[in-house]
């Protein structure tokens, strides 16, 4: 069952990626799968965690797009999903 193939996104060409000039950043997904790979975080910590991820995403995107609010022709729409996290070593 070898998964090395797969795409984790799909999108039709042509693309004129430079008629885009917004985003809207939808919150973070928490995978909540039997195979997520959190080990034993809180979900106090993965809530957290989501939160930080989608304030960064949002943070870097808004260097080249607009964030928006809602949705036009001109608009991304980025959808995130948080799968796992571990502690480092101290």
């Amino acid at each position: 069952d070898d998964d090395s193939a797969k795409v984790p996104y799909r999108f039709a060409a042509p693309v004129v990626w430079s008629r885009y000039n917004q985003v809207i950043v939808d919150p973070v997904d928490i995978y909540r799968g039997n195979d997520n790979q959190f080990g034993d975080m809180k979900d106090d910590d993965r809530a957290a965690l989501a939160g930080y991820m989608g304030k960064t995403f949002a943070s870097k995107l808004s260097k080249r797009f607009e964030i928006a609010a809602q949705p036009s022709p001109a608009t991304l729409r980025i959808k995130l999903t948080l799968t796992g996290a571990e502690q480092t070593t101290t």
